[in-house]
């Protein structure tokens, strides 16, 4: 059985933004890069894919956001602190970057970005097409993912160190993977700005969904009126989303010679110590993630 490595970027991405310092190299960062880089390699040596898919959400607008205006404003709407900005502007512009050139460089042969579509519907909408000799081990610490999962899907949080398959699913919220989207409309998702029904969460609506919440119970009664709402959160939650088309996928080319030039062109020199940078550190001369 091959496996196909199924990578949500921007979690990684943003990953990297929060734990490692600032990098930088010929005056552009190199944080997100760095960190990425890393985590890839660990992921690669962990999970011996025969390929690899790194998804990237969309700049443009949100499909999500045309059906449903508030999705994701919070984030949107946030007023960021002066002394942010310039951080957030450079995480982009490197984002960006990293998409666009210095993953292909490496030899990363399936980087995927659709118009108006989420890394979550692309990691979905090839979750549930593998090939029957295929395993999909799907990288992300996203939990409306856990709808993916199949018995030859699994999640994996690299951050945790723990993956969750179908039946430890199963055994902890006592329904299926194929209804947590049900679960995901009843509840909401408050980092998404998509309101549930008030007083219910994931739990509450697990055991809805079940048919083991009580009926004497208000939150039975809460989500038994709630069905506009409800039926309004479904197509927010559920993944893919409708229309999600994915090129064709190809086999990867990278090798110890690209790699080296993506290293070196980035600043990146490899040392014994594998110490995370300092938050001083200006330079991307921290390594030893690459054997």
């Amino acid at each position: 059985m091959k496996t196909w490595m199924l990578v949500d970027c921007n979690y990684l991405a943003w990953r990297a933004y929060h734990a490692i310092g600032p990098l930088s190299h010929n005056g552009k960062s190199t944080s997100v890069c760095f960190g990425v880089l890393r985590d890839l390699e660990g992921l690669i040596n962990l999970h011996s894919p025969a390929r690899t898919v790194l998804a990237f959400d969309s700049p443009a607008k949100s499909l999500r956001a045309e059906l449903y205006p508030p999705y994701k404003s919070g984030r949107r709407n946030r007023v960021v602190p002066e002394s942010e900005r310039e951080m957030l502007r450079q995480f982009y512009d490197e984002l960006g970057r990293f998409e666009r050139e210095i993953l292909p460089a490496a030899g990363f042969r399936n980087v995927i970005s659709l118009p108006g579509y989420e890394a979550d519907d692309i990691l979905a909408e090839i979750a549930g097409t593998v090939p029957e000799d295929v395993t999909a081990v799907i990288v992300s610490a996203d939990g409306d993912l856990l709808q993916c999962l199949g018995e030859r899907v699994i999640l994996y949080n690299p951050a945790k160190k723990k993956a969750v398959t179908a039946e430890s699913f199963r055994l902890q919220w006592g329904i299926g993977p194929e209804q947590w989207a049900e679960v995901k409309a009843i509840a909401g998702c408050s980092t998404d700005d998509v309101p549930g029904v008030r007083g219910v969460g994931e739990l509450t609506a697990a055991r809805w969904v079940a048919g083991t919440l009580p009926r004497h119970y208000a939150t039975y009664a809460a989500i038994l009126v709630a069905s506009e709402l409800i039926e309004r959160n479904r197509p927010l939650v559920t993944l893919p989303f409708p229309g999600c088309r994915i090129p064709e996928l190809r086999g990867d080319d990278v090798s110890t010679p690209s790699l080296a030039k993506v290293r070196a062109d980035l600043g990146i020199r490899i040392r014994r110590s594998s110490a995370p940078p300092s938050p001083s550190t200006s330079t991307s001369d921290v390594g030893g993630f690459f054997k």
